[in-house]
């Protein structure tokens, strides 16, 4: 499923882990999931809070993507972000 208007073979996918503060993670993955780049956010029991992929055109919107939405949402403490490179 590709919404950023990218051919499938030209999407970058994505998996960030997501820290939470204590608390926050429900309503994270609620908002993460309101996100339109985001294919699926689910919550984890571990040393991270919740688990995402994204699908973006590039680099660039995945750095934007980060800065500008997810990072911003109340509660985001830290996030690992893993860049798939093979299908």
């Amino acid at each position: 499923m590709v919404k950023c208007g990218c051919k499938e073979e030209d999407v970058l996918k994505a998996y960030i882990m997501v820290e939470a503060a204590v608390g926050m993670a429900p309503d994270i993955v609620v908002a993460l999931r309101a996100l339109h780049e985001v294919r699926t956010a689910d919550r984890l029991i571990g040393v991270h809070d919740a688990i995402v992929l994204v699908e973006v055109a590039d680099l660039r919107a995945l750095g934007g993507l980060l800065e500008d939405r997810v990072s911003v949402i109340p509660g985001v403490t830290r996030t690992l972000t893993c860049v798939v490179t093979t299908r």
